[in-house]
């Protein structure tokens, strides 16, 4: 007898069955939501990231340009003449901070000869 009650299935009652199923129907729905909702949120998040990091592209080449400005400035270049060299640049973003103090001191020492020829 009890071979026999182990081999029969388990019968749940259909009004239990309906509403299992209906709440595992529920479950998955809500899960599939989530699911769409977070695919959603991860491609703004890519979105965003890029626009953060094209900003800060931006951001680190004006503040460069301000850099490189400052030493022309530093070194006694007026404003239209060195307006016409920093578009001409075209090393690398670390290296125009020396490229400029290199056309300053070379400026300099053009104005001095200059000065020095005047003055023989």
């Amino acid at each position: 007898m009890e071979k026999e009650m182990r081999m029969q299935p388990i019968m749940l009652p259909k009004f239990r069955y309906d509403e299992v199923n209906l709440k595992y129907k529920e479950a998955k729905a809500e899960t599939e939501k989530l699911k769409a909702l977070i695919e959603t949120k991860d491609r703004e998040i890519e979105i965003l990231r890029r626009e953060l990091a094209q900003l800060r592209e931006d951001f680190d080449h004006a503040l460069m340009d301000l850099q490189v400005k400052e030493t022309f400035v530093e070194g006694g270049i007026v404003k239209e003449q060195y307006e016409a060299i920093i578009p001409k640049m075209t090393c690398k973003n670390e290296e125009k901070i020396a490229l400029a103090k290199a056309i300053v001191q070379l400026i300099k020492n053009q104005q001095k000869e200059r000065g020095n020829e005047n003055g023989n």
